[in-house]
């Protein structure tokens, strides 16, 4: 038996690797957070198209984007 980590964005479930997200401009920890697991989908290009579209989240301390990971969810994200 397999576990695969899935995140929901719109609807749309995604394979994710969840971590607690140090922001590449101050050094912060966001929480709990997630990136799309690129990974594991091999040729299956239709779920990497959809995956790059999501929007990367900015770092809750200073509101800088968070590239280096390519976050796309955050527990703690200020709304």
């Amino acid at each position: 038996m397999w576990l695969i980590p899935l995140l929901i964005i719109k609807g749309e479930f995604f394979r994710a690797h969840f971590e607690n997200v140090i922001c590449e401009h101050c050094n912060q920890r966001n929480g709990d957070s997630a990136l799309i697991d690129t990974t594991i989908y091999g040729k299956a290009e239709k779920f990497l198209e959809e995956s790059l579209k999501l929007e990367v989240k900015r770092c809750i301390h200073c509101g800088e984007k968070l590239h280096r990971r390519q976050t796309i969810w955050l527990a703690n994200e200020k709304k």
